[in-house]
């Protein structure tokens, strides 16, 4: 099979960035060896300047060392001040926009970064949204491509490292000072060109859109809830730090046939949201 030509910046970095989610998620962990050069050819039907420089690229930004003949390992990540993939904050301010996965890292001075302002406190129903008349969605909409975890993957019922669509929406406070949600939506089979790949909102729900833009009809839903500590990206996102406690609501939609199309995990401070359950009996 002919390769692609050689593809446009965007192009290598949406699998540079891929393969970043997939150290930043757990599909790589530290040391663990990444994808071949000959594995991402394939995988990708790139050529073999376009995998090397994926490759060199990691190295250079400290997500990834050579090791000789057996390839290529993960690291635990790079350094903040050599991460020039990343935002510095969740609002997209000094986003390299030749990467894909627009991770916010937290800051070098640590919790002295967090708001000075507390969290207003909020209750979110269980099968419900935070109080619309005292939140917002911020305007920035980070969409990528990454491979599915092994949670997302049991949820969805793939493969673990299936490549999915992932938007992310941050919910703050009406004066955005507070960041109070951060929702991720994962999503399968996006066909080309559509509204549900763009870094823009979107006009109608997220359930809604799934099922204008893919025809595949969205009927019921279920939600798990849990509690854990904020991975790298929610805790920056959040304004967290690492052994902070988040509340998580995982909602997976269901087509006609009861098949999954499409999985939102919604991450909550825990000193500032619960979670209510208003019909349960006591």
């Amino acid at each position: 099979m002919a390769k692609n030509p050689e593809p446009t910046a965007a192009r290598y970095a949406t699998i540079r960035d891929a393969i970043i989610a997939g150290i930043q998620n757990g599909t790589y962990p530290p040391g663990s060896l990444l994808p071949s050069r000959a594995q991402i050819e394939s995988h990708y039907d790139v050529s073999h300047r376009t995998s090397r420089r994926v490759l060199q690229e990691l190295v250079e930004a400290g997500w990834a060392r050579s090791e000789g003949t057996r390839g290529y390992s993960a690291t635990s990540g790079p350094n903040m001040e050599s991460n020039r993939f990343a935002d510095t904050h969740p609002d997209g301010s000094q986003f390299d926009q030749d990467a894909t996965i627009r991770d916010p890292q937290p800051s070098p001075d640590g919790p002295a970064s967090l708001p000075q302002q507390p969290y207003p406190v909020h209750a979110v129903p269980l099968g419900a949204d935070l109080p619309a008349h005292l939140t917002t969605v911020h305007p920035a909409i980070r969409v990528s491509t990454e491979p599915a975890t092994l949670e997302v993957a049991h949820w969805l019922t793939l493969q673990p490292g299936t490549l999915l669509l992932v938007r992310r929406r941050l919910i703050t406070t009406r004066d955005g000072h507070a960041p109070l949600e951060m929702r991720t939506s994962y999503l399968a089979d996006v066909p080309p060109g559509s509204a549900l790949a763009a870094d823009t909102p979107l006009t109608e729900p997220w359930p809604e859109a799934v099922t204008t833009h893919t025809g595949r009809t969205i009927t019921t839903a279920t939600s798990a809830i849990n509690a854990r500590h904020p991975d790298r990206y929610e805790a920056a996102a959040l304004r967290l730090t690492p052994t902070d406690c988040v509340l998580v609501r995982a909602t997976t939609w269901v087509d006609l046939q009861s098949k999954p199309v499409t999985l939102t995990v919604s991450v909550w401070p825990a000193i500032a949201v619960s979670v209510t359950a208003p019909n349960h009996g006591r």
